[in-house]
């Protein structure tokens, strides 16, 4: 137990010195490129200085953990570090580039990912619209019900609809939809 604590008081007094490692950057430049990994360096540095040999163990571990742990920006985007984010905020100043609870990039993926579902099935119905199936089918009544609540003239016409517009349409029963229903033929 308390080895655990001695390694927290590190970890965090060792946090304290990276950060005022990283806040350096704020006074680079527009135009030089900032050295995030040689400011990392130090921290880890500092970090092994901080602790005995005989913990060496855990430092290495805590630095694992530590390096591993990215960012998230304003602009949605994780970055590897907050020297890094801090970097690109100076490089591009006009884009009011701040840091943010990680659980906002993550919301912000997430609703991406969504839309880019979206969009391609968006294009794969357009796609389908463009590149019509042609359909031959027999003029003969049996009417389906689909789960679209369309009462098509029969299967071929069905599938002839699921396969050019609705893919993910089925049958649910055999008949009309409701009694007075117009039928697609």
């Amino acid at each position: 137990m308390a080895k655990l604590n001695l390694i927290a008081v590190i970890a965090i007094t060792a946090t304290l010195v990276f950060l005022q490692i990283t806040s350096v950057v704020g006074e680079v430049e527009e135009d030089s490129i900032c050295d995030c990994e040689d400011k990392e360096a130090l921290y880890y540095k500092s970090v092994r200085q901080l602790m005995d040999a005989n913990e060496a163990e855990d430092v290495n571990r805590f630095l694992k953990d530590f390096k591993k742990r990215s960012v998230c920006g304003s602009d949605g985007k994780f970055y590897e570090s907050r020297c890094e984010l801090v970097c690109k905020g100076k490089q591009e100043p006009e884009s009011d580039l701040k840091q943010k609870k990680l659980m906002f990039c993550r919301r912000i993926r997430r609703n991406l990912n969504q839309q880019r579902r979206k969009g391609l099935q968006q294009s794969r119905k357009l796609e389908r619209l463009e590149n019509p199936v042609v359909c031959i089918c027999p003029r003969h009544y049996m009417p389906v019900c689909a789960s679209n609540g369309i009462t098509y003239g029969n299967k071929c016409t069905f599938e002839c609809e699921r396969a050019n517009v609705e893919p993910d349409i089925s049958i649910v029963k055999e008949g009309k939809c409701k009694e007075d229903d117009q039928t697609f033929l």
